[in-house]
C-alpha cells in the first residue's frame, strides 16, 4: 500500500511499500540461487548480495536463506496484517469490509493494460479514500472549506461526488447504463432479454433495466451503483430485492417458468 500524502496524523495513512519490495527482491534471489547459469548463482551467492538479502530478510522477520514456501507464508501473513490495518484506519478504511475478500472486485488492480498510468493511481486514491476532496483535505489543513467546490450544497465525500453531486449526474446515469449494456450484451447470447420492459403491479408501472428469461428461470436485474461504505451496498440490494421480489413472481406465473429472481 502506498504512503498518504495528505495526512499529517501517521495513524490515518495507508501502510508502507517496503515489505513488499524485500518480498520480491528475496523471491529473485531465491531463484536465482538455484539458476542454471552459474555466473547468476555466483552473484547472488557472493558475500556483499547475501548481506544485502539478510538484511532485508531480518526486516520481515524471516531467517536467511528462506525457502521459496516460507517467503510466500511470510507474504500472507503481511498481506493479512495490511488488511487488519487497513480496516482500522480511520477514513481509508471505507469499503475495506467489501472488497478486502473479492477477487472480481480486485482485479483491475493486476491488470496493467487496462487504465493508463495516471488514471491507475487515481483508481487507487478512490478506491483507498486518499483522493484529495475538501473533506480529506480538511484533516490535514484547517482553513480548508470542506464544501464541495462545484455544487456548494454539502460537503465535499468521495460518497457525494460519485453518487450524489448535482454537476456529476450525468456521468453518474452514463456510468449506470454502461454497466446495464455490457451486461445486456454477455447475457443475451444465452438467454431472452428485456431492456425497460413495463412490469404492472398493484396498479402501478416499474420499469427494471433488465428482464432476463429461459426455460429455467426469470431474473429481475436493476443495476444500481453505489458507494461502498458501512452497510450501503446490503441495503441497496435489500431495496430492490424488497422492490422487484413480488414483480418477479408475478412475472413467473405469466410466463410459465419455474423460478424468478431478483439481481440487484
Amino acid at each position: 500500500m502506498p504512503f498518504c500524502t495528505h495526512q499529517e496524523n501517521k495513524e490515518d495513512c495507508l501502510l508502507e511499500t517496503y515489505p513488499i519490495v524485500y518480498l520480491a527482491a528475496l523471491r529473485n534471489a531465491t531463484k536465482a540461487a538455484h539458476s542454471n547459469n552459474i555466473i547468476v548463482r555466483n552473484a547472488i551467492l557472493k558475500k556483499r548480495s547475501n548481506k544485502v538479502h539478510g538484511t532485508y530478510a531480518a526486516a520481515l522477520r524471516l531467517l536467511w536463506p528462506a525457502t521459496n514456501k516460507q517467503i510466500e507464508k511470510r507474504k500472507r501473513e503481511i498481506e493479512q496484517g495490511y488488511k487488519k490495518e487497513w480496516s482500522q484506519l480511520i477514513t481509508q478504511r471505507q469499503g475495506v469490509e467489501n472488497f478486502a475478500q473479492e477477487p472480481l472486485s480486485n482485479a483491475w488492480l493486476s491488470r496493467n493494460n487496462l487504465l493508463r498510468s495516471s488514471r491507475l493511481i487515481n483508481a487507487i486514491k478512490l478506491r483507498t479514500n486518499t483522493y484529495p476532496t475538501r473533506t480529506t483535505m480538511k484533516k490535514a489543513h484547517d482553513d480548508i472549506v470542506p464544501i464541495c467546490r462545484t455544487c456548494g450544497n454539502t460537503d465535499e465525500t468521495l460518497d457525494h461526488i460519485l453518487g450524489q453531486c448535482i454537476t456529476t449526474k450525468a456521468k453518474h446515469i452514463k456510468r449506470h447504463n454502461e454497466i446495464v449494456d455490457l451486461l445486456k450484451d454477455r447475457l443475451a447470447a444465452t438467454n431472452r432479454i428485456l431492456v425497460k420492459p413495463t412490469v404492472e403491479y398493484n396498479g402501478k408501472r416499474f420499469k427494471p433495466d433488465l428482464v432476463i428469461t429461459n426455460e429455467e428461470r426469470i431474473i429481475v436485474l436493476d443495476v444500481t451503483v453505489q458507494y461502498e461504505n458501512k452497510n450501503f451496498l446490503v441495503e441497496a440490494a435489500k431495496e430492490k430485492i424488497d422492490k422487484y421480489s413480488n414483480k418477479a413472481n408475478k412475472l413467473k406465473r405469466n410466463l410459465n417458468v419455474p423460478e424468478a429472481r431478483v439481481v440487484p
